[in-house]
C-alpha cells in the first residue's frame, strides 16, 4: 500500500483540542470512503480501507484520552471496535482466497466469500456503521467528546507539539515491552506486537507535521515495512491453520515464514537500537 500522507491542516500552532478535532474529522472522512467502497467494484480494497479507517479512529481516541470524556470515548471506541471485528472473517477469507487457495477449492471459496460479504454488510448496517462518521461530526460540532474537568480542559489548551511528545511515550513503551527479539514470540504474541506497532505508526503519521526529530520519516518507513512483514507472518500462520487437515504442515509455507521472520527480526533490532525519533 502507498505511504499515508500526513493529515492536512495539522500545524504547530494548534492546541491539543484543535488537533484532535481536525484529526477526527479526517478519520470520519476516511471511514465514509471505506464503507462506501464495500459494495463497489473492488470490495476487497474497500474492506481494507474501512478497517484501516476504524483502526486509525480508535488510535486517535486512545492518544487523546487525557482530553476526553471517559464515557463518550469508551462508547465511540466500542462501536468502532465492534465494526472492525465484524470485518475480520471477511478479511481472512479474502487473503486466503487470493493468495493460497488451491484450484479445486477456489470455486467453493468464492461462493462462500460472496455469501460472507453480503452477511458482513448486513451486520455492519445493523451495528450502525453507515451512520458512524456522521455521528462523529455531530459530536465534534457540539463538543460532546471533550472532557470538562479542570485537568482535562488544561490539557486541551496545550500546544499540540508538546502533547504529541507526551502521548507517544506510552505507545513506544508498549511496543518495546514485547521484548528485544521476535524469535521467541508465539504467533499470537507477534500479532499483538503488530497491533501496537500500528498504533505507533498511526500516531507518528498524525503528529509528524508538529514533531521535531531527524528520524521521524525513517522510523515511519521502518514501521511500515515491519508491519508488512509481521502481517505476512500472520497470514502465513492462518494459511497453515486452514490446511490443518493435511498430514503435515505445508513445507513451502513454513520455509517462507522462516525467511520473513528473519527479515522482521533484523528490522526490529534496528528499530530498537535507534530508539524514539522525536524530542524537544
Amino acid at each position: 500500500m502507498p505511504a499515508t500522507m500526513p493529515d492536512p491542516e495539522i500545524t504547530p500552532h494548534l492546541t491539543a483540542a484543535q488537533g484532535f478535532a481536525r484529526l477526527m474529522l479526517h478519520r470520519a472522512q476516511d471511514l465514509d470512503a471505506g464503507l462506501g467502497d464495500l459494495g463497489g467494484p473492488d470490495p476487497i480494497t474497500g474492506l481494507h480501507k474501512a478497517r484501516v479507517a476504524l483502526r486509525r479512529l480508535t488510535t486517535c481516541l486512545d492518544l487523546f484520552a487525557p482530553l476526553l470524556r471517559d464515557h463518550a470515548r469508551e462508547v465511540l471506541r466500542a462501536r468502532a471496535k465492534a465494526c472492525f471485528r465484524l470485518m475480520g472473517r471477511q478479511r481472512d477469507a479474502d487473503v486466503y482466497l487470493t493468495r493460497w487457495a488451491k484450484d479445486d477449492e477456489r470455486a467453493r471459496l468464492t461462493r462462500k466469500g460472496a455469501e460472507l460479504r453480503a452477511a458482513t454488510r448486513r451486520r455492519l448496517g445493523q451495528a450502525g456503521a453507515p451512520g458512524l462518521a456522521a455521528e462523529i461530526r455531530k459530536d465534534l460540532a457540539k463538543g460532546r467528546l471533550l472532557g470538562r474537568r479542570k485537568s482535562r480542559v488544561a490539557r486541551q489548551k496545550l500546544p499540540l507539539a508538546g502533547f504529541a511528545a507526551r502521548a507517544l511515550t506510552p505507545v513506544w513503551a508498549a511496543c518495546i515491552g514485547h521484548g528485544s527479539s521476535l524469535v521467541p514470540l508465539t504467533p499470537k504474541a507477534r500479532h499483538g506486537l503488530r497491533k501496537d506497532l500500528k498504533s505507533l505508526r498511526y500516531a507518528l503519521e498524525f503528529f509528524e507535521p508538529v514533531l521535531r526529530g531527524e528520524r521521524v520519516e525513517p522510523l515511519l518507513a521502518d514501521l511500515r515495512h515491519l508491519q508488512d512483514l509481521l502481517g505476512e507472518l500472520n497470514d502465513l500462520d492462518q494459511a497453515q491453520k486452514r490446511r490443518s487437515d493435511l498430514l503435515a504442515k505445508d513445507q513451502g509455507l513454513a520455509a517462507q515464514a522462516g525467511m520473513v521472520l528473519a527479515q522482521a527480526e533484523a528490522l526490529w533490532q534496528a528499530v530498537g537500537v535507534a530508539g524514539p525519533a522525536w524530542g524537544s
